[in-house]
């Protein structure tokens, strides 16, 4: 079929385009209609209108919930591509500013990307970047999925299907308060034990790697660590130092949020070697239909390079 026959037969708008990938994106029909019963029966509707036109099952259903077949999410991935290429058309024609994304950890947009994003727009022809946090794994299937342009993940999460470019290893330190009056940078078993057990800190809840890094560290030394406090997020550790309340494990990118004057970074030889290696990744058939390339994500990786 020549693509001119598109649209000698009813059942294709970019209207019922639009509203499939509204669906996919949201994760369900009542989500993208807001709870708005119409909606949700027009959405419905223009649906099963493109599923008649295709000729292909674009959704599932499980219970009171859809899911989207290899079909629909193939279907969204196309809908995605080719409404970008008309809004970069758009942009370009006008003289306007495009728009780029970057997925990563809060920690990771905060402290490694933020410094150098005016270098990475000025990199991609000082384009709107809209930063997106997400943990590795959804990094990796928003790019599949051709929601975003660039991540920023762990080097072992990524697949065969990505670019891939080295930033660096990031290490670990533990930053305390100078009010709290600690000393010296212990190195031994022993002065770790006197120090951690008597140091008030923050970490994050169980379930992560670094949590339980930290956890195997104290329990190798028989140290007993004093607790204070709990947090779901490397930033909300920071905060909390900052405000001299307690210490903690952070990146040592972190120390971008600290004045020497008020919090010291000591490092965790004799206690803890644990590193994060992070990578730049994206899809290049994405990016070559963006208009840029693997250059301009090597100057991007670079860029990143000198946080670390």
């Amino acid at each position: 079929m020549s693509f001119r026959e598109l649209f000698s037969e009813h059942g294709l708008s970019l209207d019922r385009l639009r509203a499939f990938l509204d669906v996919v994106d949201a994760g369900s029909i009542v989500k993208a209609a807001g709870g708005d019963p119409n909606r949700q029966s027009q959405y419905s509707r223009q649906i099963k209108e493109l599923e008649v036109f295709f000729g292909a099952t674009l959704t599932t259903r499980k219970g009171r919930r859809i899911t989207f077949t290899e079909e629909g999410e193939r279907l969204a991935r196309l809908i995605r591509s080719s409404f970008e290429s008309l809004a970069d058309f758009r942009a370009d024609s006008r003289n306007e500013q495009r728009r780029t994304s970057v997925a990563a950890g809060a920690s990771v947009i905060e402290w490694l990307l933020a410094p150098v994003l005016a270098e990475c727009r000025a990199t991609l022809g000082n384009v709107l970047m809209e930063t997106r946090t997400m943990r590795s794994g959804d990094v990796v299937r928003a790019l599949d999925d051709g929601q975003t342009d660039f991540g920023i993940i762990r080097s072992d999460a990524v697949t065969p299907s990505l670019s891939v470019e080295v930033i660096g290893e990031i290490g670990y330190s533990l930053f305390a308060p100078r009010s709290l009056a600690v000393s010296g940078n212990p190195r031994s078993g022993k002065a770790w034990e006197q120090l951690l057990s008597n140091l008030p800190q923050a970490r994050l809840v169980e379930g992560g790697r670094l949590r339980r890094a930290i956890d195997e560290a104290h329990e190798a030394l028989l140290i007993r660590p004093q607790i204070v406090a709990e947090t779901t997020s490397l930033l909300q550790l920071a905060a909390l130092v900052n405000q001299g309340q307690c210490a903690a494990i952070l990146p040592q990118t972190a120390k971008s949020s600290f004045s020497t004057d008020e919090v010291t970074a000591i490092p965790l030889t004799g206690f803890l070697n644990y590193q994060r290696k992070l990578c730049l990744v994206w899809q290049a058939s994405r990016l070559k239909k963006r208009g840029w390339g693997d250059a301009q994500a090597r100057a991007i990786a670079i860029s990143l390079r000198k946080r670390i």
